[in-house]
Parts: C-alpha cells; structure tokens; sequence
C-alpha cells in the first residue's frame, strides 16, 4: 500500500479546516449539535440575514437541522479545540513550507518531483545574469561552466541591490545566440544585429537599452500623475467627509434660522395686533363719547321744537287779535332759528364717526410665491442672503434731492424753458397727421419730461448705470462693478430699498418677466473665473437660480412666453433660453463677412425676432430674423427702407400693440416706428436733455419711458454721470 507524501497530507488537513460558508480557514470555530463546524463569524453572519435572535431557531447550513440559537448569543455555542488546534498547525507547517521552497536551490529544483522537495538543498549564492538561485554545489558547477564562469554571482543576501544596477538583461537570439540589442521602430521587435541585417537593414533600428531607459522615464511620469490624481482625489474625499459630517450641523442650524426669523415676525405681528388693539380700543372710545353728545344735541333739539310745535298749536286758540302782527312775527323768527339749527345737525350727522380696517398687502413681498420667511437654497456653495437697506420713509416723501435716498430730481419746469417747449411742439405738429394713420396716435406728439434720477451709486461713487426692468410697479436699476439691485416707485419715482443680490458682482443688463416674476440679470459672478451668468431674481433679492453664459457679455430679453433672449456683442449668435436656464434655441446669424455682433433683440411677433446688428467695424442695421431657421426675413435700415438714416440703433423696446422704440445712441435720439415699419417718428433728440442714451424700458401702465443717459468724455473716451431720464410718452 502507498504512502501518501506530507504535501498531500497537508492539502488533506487543508481542506478539512475549511469553513463551508466562506470557503477559508476557519476562524473562532464553533460546533453546532448536529456536529457540524463554522466559523462565529459566519454563524453571526447567517443568523443576522435570516433575523434570528436568541431564543429562536436556526437550521444548519449544511444539513438543515435546527438548532436553537443559546440566550447568551452565538458566542455561547461549544468552541472546536480539535480544529482549533489543527489550524494552527497547519498554518504552521504552511508557513515552514513556503519559506523554504522560497529559500530553495533553484536549480536542483527544475529535475525534482513534489515529493523530493525535501531533499533539495538550500540557495546561498543568487547569479545576477541567469537570475537564478543556486545552491553551493551548483555555484562551484555554474562557475566552472564556459558559458557562465563570467556571471555576476553574488550572496542570496545582496542580490537586489545588483539587480536594481542591471536594469536591463539582454534576450539571447533563438536563431544567431546572440544578445538582442537593437529596437525596430517599424516592427516594434526586439532583434540581434544578425537578425536586423538580415530581415529589417532598411528599418529604423534604436538602441534596445536607451528605449527601455525612455520607456521607464514615460511609465514614472505617469505613474507620478497618477499618484498627484489620487492625491487630489484624497483632498477631495476628506473635504467631501468634512462635508457629510458638517450638513447635520448646518442643517440644525438652517431650522433654528427658520425658527427664529419665524419667531421674529411673529413677534412683530404681535406686537402690531396689540398696537391696532389699543389703538382700536382708544379710537372706540373717543367716537362711544362723539355719538353719545350728538345724540344727546339731536335730543335736546327734538325736544326743542316739539315744544315750540305744541305752542304754536296753542297759540292759534288763544291768540287776541291786536297781537297777531307781533305774535306771527315772533314764530316766524322761532321757526326760522330752529330750522337753521335743525339743518347744521343735520349736515354734521353726514360726518359721524365710523372705524374700519384695511389690510397691508405688498406685492413686491410676495411676488406670487407666498415665501415670507426666507429661501432654501440647495446649491454646493451659494447662499442667498438678502440685506435690505432700509432709508426712512418720511425722507423718501420729501424732496428728491434729499441724500438719504440719493436721488436728484429735477422738475421738468425747471429744467425746460418755454422756447424748448414751443419748438419741441412744432417739430412734431407735421407729422402728427400721419403718425395717427400709422398706429402712434396714442403717443403724445412731444413727450413731456417727468424726472431725472441719479442714484447714490452713479452720484457718489461713479459707478455706471448699466440696466433698468419695470416689474410690480417698481423700478430696478442695476449698475457696473455693483453688486445691489436699487428700486423706485413707478408712479412717485421715490426711492424705496436697495436690495443686495449674493454672489453678483458686475451686472450689465436686467430684464423683467411678469410670466415669471422674476427679475433676470446678466452679471459676472464671485467665482473668480471671469465668465458671465444669467441670475434668477426674486423682486425682494433672492437668487432663484442661475446659469452660465461663458465669458461674452450679452443683452437680455424676456418673451411673453418667459423665454429669455440673449443677444451677444462680440459674436454672431442669439441664444434662447426657457425660464429656469435650459436652452431652448441658438441662431447663428452672419450679415457681414467682417464679422457680426447684435446690441440687442426683442420678440415682436411669436417666432420673429427684431434685432439691433453690427455688421463689420462702422454699419449697424436694424434686422428681421425667424427664430426657428435663424434667416433674414428683412432689413429695415438698407438704402431705400424708412429707417435707412437710423446711424447706430443700439436698444429696443416695443408696447403691447407692436409700436416700437429704437435708441439712435450716436445721434443723440430716441425713434417711435409703428409696428408695420412704415411710419417714423423722432420723438426724443438732445433737446430733451439727451446726451447718449443706450438702453430703456417703457412701462405701459403709468404711459412712462425710462432711459439711461449717460455723459461721454470724447478726450478721455469714457462714460460718466450716469442717470435715468423719465419722459411720459402716451396720451
């Protein structure tokens, strides 16, 4: 009978140490009643996935007996000391036996079988050209051999040292036994210079080591991005769990922000309910004490002339002749004084006194939104923090020029002599026929000037007016490098609140959507990365949303629909974005092969689009443009149309019956077209205090044109004393 060898012996006792749940050397084993064995850990394991506890009953893994899971846990089943005890000693013998063929001769072990393993001797000494180990009796054979008495053959102790010195061990020929020096860079092979002369003389041969050398210094350069990118990626992963651990705080904190500013208006609101009470409870008194002493007057009268009516009764049966002249006379005096008497109480009782509430709704508060307390904002880094700077409203009341509030005004019968008005009249007289058949009779023939607003910051600090919206009965005004939105009243023109928007840094156009009742602002933004956005605003200051334009400035426009339409100066494209940021539509639109550029553009009509071009360096043009293919349906300003005199059309605006506005900017005035393009009129020119006028919003409710002018200094070539120029325009 054969005897097996210790290994198989040994893979034996391997296997019957193995768990059969998680098929590895068993771990803590423990023995179940039907006698089978597995790991604790296992156990815990099986148990936890069928939600076992103690008390309950469990089946074997493996023969499905139940068994009941012990009080204390499965930590309380027996323990195998006889498997324990195995296991450890196969890992002993499993260690000893790896160590050892590891430190072997490894050229006595390439004509040994498993089973004489035993018997082959050690490795003391390590040839650095065969790369192989060798025992001393194969050191003193490899030593003496022709072919290898010139290795390196060093201690098995010192070996890797050499190694490392000798990054590069030559491939020996199969055909020629000869060392493969060289690279064919057409073939990409390694062959010896025998090989090469004869099969690849006319291919580009390298030198094998330096390729190796340039191999070796590509794969460390990668190896060393590689190593920056998971160092990076850790950073982002820390900053990442520093984040998940921080959210429960912040949160925590948002809620006790809410619950506060919850509590403070409550407060508020309380305070003012106690207020209108006592003021209720006063006022009610004071008319209990008015009612009650014109009834008692109205009583004391009534009393009055039912007296005098039953003596005038008794005087007629009683009356002596001789004195009826006199006693006629003196009733007739009587009656007359209780008459007038009667009349004054009679028109004071018109004016009793009466109480009544009227409730306080701010529309700008609540925009449709029904959001008093606040926003959450649920971006990475953004945070909307809306400080409204309150001025006092008894200020705002008083003059314009009052520096609280940082508006001038000056009033248009100060501001226009009476020559001005006479001439500004006759100019339009001849043409007022004729603009009435063309659809612009409800604008007044010379509009009249209203009001000049100049803000704190264009005033005080120079900044630049750079765009005006009409949204809820208010006037916006953003400026350049200014992060703050400034409002007015449309029918007053006083200052209200400067509302500061977050994140908002150089705004250079606004427009307003009713569809929406936002506010949308192209700006740049704090990010540091120069590009420009398009900022959702609420009308008291929160960003609703915002989106990336990329780094061109472009002009704004809300459609009817809310489509926000985006005209860029420096390239041939119009964007058309829906109102919460995606895109709907890009027109590439080319009139010039010098390049094209749009001041502005507006949605006259659904699907056509009217634009201010810039064709070249010096032409500028007023264009139609089909939104859906981006083609020119027409040109108003070429040779022969109406507005072929219009030198540079910079801004547009239209009223609801398609009349339209342009700013002729170099030439100093402001035209009304009428919506079929046929009829002109110059209704605003630098008579009416323009100096250069580029951008403005009409406000059909109050009949009110709002245009921001701004001072050009031709020597210095910049813009300054910005200000908003308000003309009322309809009749």
């Amino acid at each position: 009978m054969a005897v097996p060898s210790p290994r198989r012996i040994l893979e034996k006792v391997r296997n019957e140490t193995e768990c059969c749940i998680c098929t590895e050397t068993y771990a803590d084993p423990r023995t179940l009643p039907c006698s089978h064995t597995f790991c604790l850990k296992c156990l815990v394991s099986t148990a936890s996935l069928t939600k076992r506890c103690p008390g309950q009953r469990l089946p074997c893994p493996v023969c499905r007996q139940e068994f009941k899971i012990p009080l204390d846990g499965l930590w309380a089943l027996q323990k195998n000391f006889f498997m324990e005890r195995l296991v450890e000693m196969t890992a002993v013998r499993g260690e000893n036996s790896a160590r050892k063929l590891e430190d072997l001769c490894e050229a006595c072990l390439e004509g040994a079988d498993q089973d004489s393993q035993a018997l082959v001797p050690c490795a003391e000494m390590f040839c650095v050209d065969c790369r192989q180990k060798l025992c001393d009796e194969c050191t003193m054979h490899h030593r003496k051999n022709k072919m290898s008495k010139l290795h390196g053959i060093v201690p098995t102790g010192s070996q890797p040292s050499y190694v490392l010195k000798q990054s590069f061990v030559p491939q020996i020929c199969e055909k020629h036994r000869k060392e493969c020096l060289i690279f064919c860079e057409n073939c990409k092979e390694v062959v010896c210079p025998l090989c090469f002369i004869d099969k690849h003389k006319f291919h580009n041969g390298l030198d094998v080591q330096q390729q190796v050398i340039d191999f070796s210094t590509k794969v460390k350069d990668q190896v060393n991005a590689l190593s920056e990118f998971i160092v990076e990626t850790g950073k982002v992963q820390e900053i990442l769990e520093d984040k998940m651990e921080e959210l429960p705080s912040k949160v925590k904190l948002v809620k006790q922000k809410i619950t506060e500013r919850g509590q403070e208006l409550k407060q508020v609101i309380d305070q003012e309910m106690k207020a209108l009470f006592e003021k209720v409870d006063l006022l009610a008194q004071e008319q209990m004490r008015e009612l009650q002493a014109k009834a008692e007057e109205f009583e004391e009268l009534s009393s009055e002339i039912e007296s005098y009516r039953d003596y005038c009764s008794n005087a007629v049966s009683v009356i002596i002749a001789k004195e009826i002249s006199e006693t006629l006379f003196n009733i007739n005096e009587t009656v007359n004084q209780l008459r007038e008497k009667h009349q004054i109480q009679m028109k004071q009782s018109d004016s009793c006194p009466d109480i009544s509430f009227r409730s306080e709704v701010c529309e700008v508060f609540f925009a449709g939104q029904n959001k008093i307390l606040g926003r959450i904002e649920t971006s990475w880094s953004i945070q909307t923090n809306t400080e409204s700077k309150h001025e006092d409203e008894d200020a705002t009341k008083e003059k314009q020029t009052d520096e609280s509030n940082g508006v001038i005004a000056e009033s248009s019968g100060e501001k226009k002599s009476k020559t001005e008005d006479k001439e500004t009249v006759e100019s339009a007289c001849g043409d007022e026929a004729s603009n009435e058949e063309g659809g612009l009779g409800s604008y007044l023939s010379s509009p009249t000037f209203v009001q000049s607003i100049r803000t704190r910051a264009s005033r005080q600090e120079n900044h630049l007016i750079t765009g005006i919206a009409v949204l809820y009965s208010r006037l916006f005004i953003v400026h350049k490098e200014c992060s703050n939105l400034v409002c007015y009243d449309t029918d007053t023109l006083s200052f209200i609140e400067e509302l500061e928007v977050e994140n908002m840094t150089d705004p250079g156009d606004i427009a307003s959507s009713e569809t929406s009742g936002c506010l949308y602002v192209v700006s740049k933004s704090d990010d540091l990365l120069g590009k420009y956005y398009i900022f959702k605003v609420t009308p008291s200051g929160y960003v609703d949303h915002k989106w990336c334009l990329g780094k061109n400035y472009g002009t704004l426009f809300v459609s009817p629909s809310g489509n926000v339409v985006v005209a860029f100066e420096e390239r041939d494209v119009l964007k058309v974005y829906s109102a919460d940021g995606r895109l709907v539509s890009e027109l590439a639109i080319s009139l010039s092969s010098d390049g094209t550029g749009f001041y502005h553009a507006i949605e006259i009509t659904q699907g056509t689009l009217l634009i201010c071009s810039r064709e070249g360096d010096k032409k500028c043009g007023i264009c139609l443009v089909d939104m859906s293919s981006g083609c020119i349906l027409q040109k108003y300003t070429d040779d022969g149309n109406i507005a072929c005199d219009v030198r540079s059309p910079m801004y547009l605006a239209a009223d609801l019956n398609g009349n339209l506005f342009v700013i002729d900017k170099f030439s100093r005035r402001v035209l009304l077209f009428s919506a079929d393009m046929t009829t002109m009129k110059e209704i605003l020119t630098d008579r009416n205090h323009l100096r250069y006028a580029h951008k403005m919003e009409l406000d059909s409710r109050t009949g009110r044109l709002f245009i921001i002018d701004d001072f050009y200094n031709r020597q210095k070539d910049d813009y300054k004393d910005s200000r908003v120029l308000v003309f009322h325009v309809i009749r």
